[in-house]
């Protein structure tokens, strides 16, 4: 429905209450929309002994409908909107054969493979970003513009850019080592430290027939895609990951006091372009690294 209806909680001892939901319905949604365009090729050779089909797809989807959040104010926290445009392009291929074939016996193989791309082309008005969902330990997960929709967005590492001054860490260049020792460390949550989609997807489907009876089974493989590791965010307060404990480059172990030989150097450049040098003692007491040191 797209009125607003009242939400009955829990009476408060004897009261009854009823209060209005904190999304705000929409009547003037629209369907969303998928135009589709795919070119593709299926032969087979050898008596159907062998043969693919292989396709690529380029789709756009558009009036996508989602929840955005809203000034509560208006007296809803969030509410319903046809919000953007996504697009997904890839190839999907699939080849059959029948390696063995006799009157009582068959043995035949299927592989598929595809491989999708996606891109937020455009979002709610001048959005530059929608949440989709966040959790703990300060990690979201978004659709941003210009990106795969599903980016895993937090806190990240830092680096020295062009300019001589701390950025946020993309990989070309080494991590940043501030004053104290330790790594530098953004202070927004909006940097993109991973994303959800697999690089590719696949799967081998074998079937056994022998005479009336046949047999089956699928291996299925999902390579790439990124998971933020919830557990071992936490694991690094309390002090249980590895580099919490063994011995150091002196052969002494990292969890003695600077005095008596512990701590570690940590891998890294000061701002000033020079690699660090600095040995610092790592414990639960240590600044945690940032969110994508767990991705």
């Amino acid at each position: 429905r797209i009125d607003a209806a009242y939400d009955r909680p829990n009476p408060f001892g004897s009261a009854i209450l009823f209060s209005l939901p904190s999304t705000k319905n929409n009547s003037d949604l629209k369907p969303e929309q998928t135009k589709s365009k795919e070119i593709g090729l299926e032969m087979a050779f050898f008596k159907n002994r062998l043969g693919f089909d292989i396709s690529y797809y380029n789709t756009n989807t558009v009036d996508q409908i989602f929840n955005v959040a809203t000034s509560t104010s208006t007296g809803y926290s969030s509410k319903f909107v046809n919000a953007g445009e996504v697009s997904n392009k890839g190839i999907e291929l699939s080849i059959n054969g029948t390696p063995v074939k006799t009157a009582n016996f068959s043995w035949n193989i299927n592989v598929n493979f595809s491989n999708n791309k996606s891109k937020v082309v455009s979002l709610y008005e001048d959005s530059k970003n929608l949440q989709l969902a966040s959790f703990q330990g300060g990690i979201s997960v978004n659709a941003s513009l210009g990106q795969p929709y599903g980016t895993i967005q937090g806190k990240t590492f830092q680096m020295i850019g062009d300019d001589g001054k701390a950025v946020a860490w993309d990989g070309s260049k080494p991590k940043l080592i501030t004053a104290d020792g330790y790594y530098g460390v953004t202070t927004a949550t909006s940097n993109v430290i991973g994303n959800i989609n697999p690089d590719w997807i696949g799967g081998v489907y074998n079937t056994f027939r022998y005479k009336n009876l046949s047999l089956g089974f699928l291996v299925d493989v999902r390579q790439g895609g990124d998971v933020f590791s919830l557990d071992m965010f936490y694991a690094s307060y309390t002090g249980v990951l590895p580099q919490y404990a063994g011995l150091n480059d002196l052969g002494k172990p990292v969890r003695n006091d600077l005095a008596d030989g512990g701590g570690r150097i940590l891998d890294g450049v000061t701002i000033d372009g020079k690699p660090n040098t600095k040995r610092v003692t790592i414990d639960a007491n240590s600044p945690t690294p940032p969110q994508k040191n767990y991705v």
